[in-house]
Parts: structure tokens; C-alpha cells; sequence
């Protein structure tokens, strides 16, 4: 297993234990270096996985900050291609994501989170998923290894997954799920209803009212979820982007500014709309499930950072408007597509104009995005 990341905390003292598995790398689906498993839905080898667990590793150790918690430990899996830098500054080639790998890890990720019912307990795989509309399936790396058996011997079903871990004495968990759960992958239908591994078995309902957990998956039941070659993954990209400030909500409590997972999961779809080709469609939207109360996930040094969106009505006149906030930002006419731009939270004022026309408006920043337009029909 590979520990990048390990700090030794007290019994009394409640910490962050993070398990990473990013799986870029199926030897047995199209284009492997194995022979190939069919059916296999045409599911193949994928560009992002491998730079979204890196990434993520580096702002967790570089940037993240708990809520009254310190970061205990960080476990990772991850295909080949992937070195992740531990606490000493090496560099290091991981373990592979395959299913006794996998199984050893999460027995160590969880009991490290059942040393303190205040742990939170954080959860990441980004590779490829399946889902009946039920069962929801995440692909190990030796998914298809076994041609008779693919799901048992090589994926994990996502729901009985995080039913056994609310099995662990951490009563915070948060899964983040960056994976297709596309249902149309008839070429699995002989393989019944069992999906996946639990990984961790629990008696059904376990603890119900007590652990508080959340999944937030990358996309919508049924949808895609879209990578980037060799970069992070839209929806992580989209999640760090947030975590500046977007998916932040203010404590009842002293004030301070906290990533929690409602909020940030409409952050994430602002900012993932930004692109030009998800804008205006149903390509992904971010899917959570399973909370009932928020956790805290994150606490910002200082006032957020919000996306803010600024638009024409009709839009066929942002080409011809330039755009100006009382920030100083400001953009020249000659683009069709809506003014983005972050802000710290305040009070700003916007300009448009085209030609010699001026609209003036105030808005106010705040997360998990503020949008800004001018009627342009007057």
C-alpha cells in the first residue's frame, strides 16, 4: 500500500484520513496490455484519473485545512504513470488499484478513521463507472481479469461500499465519486445484479442517525462524467476551483468561511457551465447524495473567492458589449460568450457598453455564485 502522507495525532485529538484511487490503466478493456475482456461496453483506457488523484493529492497536502482537525493521513492507488509527493518532498510511485490492493487499503484507511468519532473520513476514485440505475459500479484495474466473475473480482459497488463504512467509528464521511453512471451498458446485463465488491461488509442500516455521510458524484444517474487527457478531470478541476470559495457557507457559529458539500456541489455545476461545451446542456451536472446535515469539509484563511458571471439579454449582444467591475477587471467587446470572472465577496459595481450606450448595476458576490446581467432588449 502506499502512505504518502502520515501524521501521528493523538487518541484524544480527531484528524482527516483520506483514501485516494485514481484508475487510468484496464489491461483487460479496449487498447490494454492484456488480452481483451468482452463485452466490455467499449470501455477502454482514460487520460485523467492518473492527474486527478495527483493534483488532488497536492492540494490536500498543500492547501487543504479542516475544520478543527488536522490532516492524519492521505492513502493513495493509483494506475502507472502516477508519483505523488509524500511529507518529506520525494516523489513516489504508488501501489496499483487492483482488488486485493484496494481491499488491504480501505481495511487500513478505516481503521484509522474508527480511532476517533470526530475523524472525517474522505473517500476519491475517479476512473471508469457503470450503474444498473441501482447498483452503482466503480472499475478497478483488473476489472475483466477474471471473465466469468468481472464485478466481484473487479469493482466495487459504490452503495454497499459506503454502507460498510458507516460501519467506522468516524461519524463524518465524505465520498467524492468522479465516474460515469451511465445505465445503458446492456453488454452487462448477464452478469445480474451484483455489481461490484462491498469491500467493507456492515449489517444494513448500520448506525443510521449518527454517521453523517455524503456522496458527491462527478455526474447525474444515468449521465457521463468527462476527462481531459493527461489533465485532471472536469469535475475535479471544477471542485478545487470551488473550493476557493464557491462552495463555501459561513459558520452560525464564529463566522468563518466553510467548504461544505451542498454548496459546493452547485458551485461545482456554475463553474463546469462555464465551458462553452457544457454550457446550456445536460452533459453533467454534479449528483449528492445521502446528506441530511452539512459537513465541513474545508475553512478558508479568509473571505471567499465567488465566480461570478456577467451576460447580456439577449446573449447575441455580449459580442458587441465590453464589460467593466468596480474590481478593475474589465473585457473588451469582440467575445460572444458570458463575462467570467472570480471576485472576493462584496459589493461591486458592473458597466456595459456598447458604443455609446452605458447600463450600470450593483451586485453582490456571494457563494456559491453570483450572476450579473443587463437587459439589452431596452
Amino acid at each position: 500500500m502506499t502512505l504518502i502522507y502520515s501524521k501521528a495525532v493523538g487518541a484524544k485529538q480527531p484528524a482527516v484520513h483520506v483514501f485516494v484511487i485514481g484508475v487510468g490503466n484496464y489491461p483487460y478493456l479496449e487498447k490494454g496490455s492484456k488480452k481483451t475482456f468482452r463485452p466490455n461496453g467499449g470501455l477502454g483506457q482514460l487520460g485523467s484519473p492518473v492527474a486527478s488523484a495527483q493534483v488532488f493529492c497536492q492540494w490536500l497536502q498543500q492547501e487543504f485545512r479542516p475544520r478543527k482537525l488536522e490532516l492524519g493521513s492521505i492513502e493513495v492507488l493509483c494506475s502507472e504513470g502516477g508519483t505523488f509527493e509524500d511529507a518529506t518532498g520525494k516523489f513516489r510511485t504508488v501501489a496499483a488499484p487492483t482488488m486485493a490492493n484496494v481491499r488491504k487499503a480501505a481495511d487500513m484507511w478505516m481503521a484509522r478513521g474508527s480511532a476517533h468519532e470526530d475523524n472525517l473520513l474522505i473517500f476519491y476514485f475517479c476512473g471508469h463507472g457503470v450503474s444498473t440505475g441501482v447498483v452503482h459500479s466503480l472499475l478497478l484495474e483488473d476489472f475483466g481479469k477474471h471473465k466469468n466473475d468481472p464485478f466481484t473480482t473487479g469493482a466495487i459497488d459504490a452503495n454497499a461500499f459506503m454502507d460498510g463504512i458507516r460501519g467506522a467509528a468516524a461519524n463524518s464521511q465524505l465520498f467524492l465519486l468522479d465516474a460515469c453512471r451511465k445505465v445503458s451498458h446492456t453488454e452487462f446485463n448477464n452478469y445480474g445484479n451484483v455489481r461490484g465488491a462491498p469491500i467493507i461488509s456492515a449489517v444494513a442500516n448500520t448506525r443510521l442517525g449518527v454517521v453523517e455521510q455524503a456522496a458527491l458524484w462527478a455526474t447525474s444517474l444515468g449521465q457521463l462524467a468527462y476527462g481531459v487527457p493527461n489533465q485532471p478531470s472536469v469535475f475535479m478541476s471544477a471542485m478545487l476551483h470551488a473550493m476557493q470559495g464557491g462552495g463555501a457557507l459561513q459558520d452560525s457559529d464564529d463566522g468563518k468561511w466553510v467548504i461544505q458539500p451542498d454548496v459546493l456541489k452547485r458551485a461545482i455545476d456554475h463553474i463546469v457551465q462555464r465551458q462553452p461545451e457544457f454550457a446550456h446542456s445536460e452533459l453533467q451536472f454534479a449528483s449528492l447524495e445521502r446528506m441530511s446535515k452539512g459537513i465541513a469539509v474545508h475553512m478558508l484563511d479568509g473571505e471567499p473567492s465567488v465566480p461570478v458571471k456577467v451576460n447580456c439579454i439577449p446573449t447575441s449582444r455580449n459580442i458587441h458589449t465590453e464589460f467593466q467591475c468596480s474590481s478593475g477587471a474589465k473585457r473588451k467587446s469582440g467575445t460572444p460568450t458570458p463575462w467570467h470572472l472570480d471576485l472576493t465577496c462584496n459589493r461591486y459595481t458592473f458597466r456595459a457598453i456598447e458604443g455609446k450606450a452605458k447600463k450600470i448595476k450593483s451586485a453582490l458576490a456571494l457563494p456559491p455564485y453570483a450572476v450579473v446581467t443587463f437587459d439589452c432588449t431596452k
